[in-house]
């Protein structure tokens, strides 16, 4: 049998363990300069890079429906823009900036 060439078809395995995603999700406002977290959800359409799952991205600007956030990779600062259903609020700041 021949294989399929879907959208996902070179995709993971573990992408396709998440399970429905509802309109929440898609419709969640972040403001500019909160910090969030990058997570591949396989239900949006158009992906992101897998490298960048899992990320602790800050928010620069909304460009329609979706986010400018920003990054640092190595000694390199990245941009991408995404959807909201590719992110999530982080509810704890980043390291850094914990005091204990």
């Amino acid at each position: 049998m021949k294989r399929s060439h879907g959208f996902y078809s070179k995709h993971s395995r573990k992408l396709k363990a998440e399970k429905r995603s509802g309109l929440t999700k898609k419709l969640i406002v972040f403001p500019v300069g909160s910090t969030v977290w990058i997570k591949a959800n396989p239900r949006e359409k158009g992906g992101i890079p897998l490298r960048f799952n899992g990320r602790t991205a800050k928010i620069i600007a909304r460009q329609g429906k979706g986010y400018v956030i920003e990054f640092g990779d190595l000694n390199a600062t990245k941009r991408l823009t995404l959807a909201a259903g590719h992110l999530r609020e982080t509810t704890t700041p980043p390291a850094h900036t914990q005091k204990s």
